[in-house]
């Protein structure tokens, strides 16, 4: 359930809740339960597997996304069994317009949808509150995202230093106004 709502909270942030024809394919990509059939046993291995495909599949690629996702998932179990209820149906109803996800509704969402009802709220507290406990950095992901950034950095500055030496030495290379230009000017 966890990385479901992770990959909708991840397309309405990314579509600012305007569904278009990439959102399936964004919560399909973005969930490895709902791409690969995935299970998993702690919350540590949903975040690093979410936060690895959204550095991976999608248009918007940011580790600033991971977190807001992950917050904004937070606040959806926080706010109880409606709340989480409106966003399974609402994935719902952008599979159903969907040829092939279509078939993950009957495999999982309309489940989802069925058990979330019946589901005790202390339950999706508990969820949420492990859930603000697990921490998420960028070296969990393994792409050395810091190393990355840095490098990238660097790379910035020393184009920044190029260019204003090419500045400089393009304003040398000018000659000097002669007496009767700048005779011209003055008048």
């Amino acid at each position: 359930l966890i990385d479901i709502l992770l990959a909708y909270c991840y397309e309405v942030c990314a579509t600012e809740g305007e569904n278009n024809v990439e959102s399936p394919w964004n919560i399909r990509k973005l969930s490895s339960t709902l791409c690969w059939l995935e299970t998993f046993t702690s919350i540590s291995e949903v975040l690093t597997s979410f936060g690895r495909r959204v550095l991976c599949y999608p248009l918007y690629r940011h580790f600033s996304l991971v977190i807001r996702a992950l917050n904004d998932t937070i606040m959806i179990l926080k706010l109880g069994k409606s709340a989480v209820l409106k966003c399974l149906l609402d994935i719902h109803k952008i599979f159903r317009e969907n040829d092939p996800a279509y078939i993950l509704n009957d495999l999982y969402i309309t489940d989802y949808c069925i058990w979330i009802q019946k589901a005790k709220s202390k339950k999706l507290a508990a969820l949420a509150e492990c859930m603000q406990k697990a921490e998420l950095s960028k070296e969990d992901l393994g792409f050395e995202l810091n190393e990355l950034e840095t490098a990238a950095l660097l790379v910035h500055e020393e184009e920044k230093e190029l260019k204003a030496i090419d500045a400089d030495d393009s304003e040398q290379q000018l000659p000097p106004p002669s007496q009767e230009e700048t005779s011209e000017f003055e008048d």
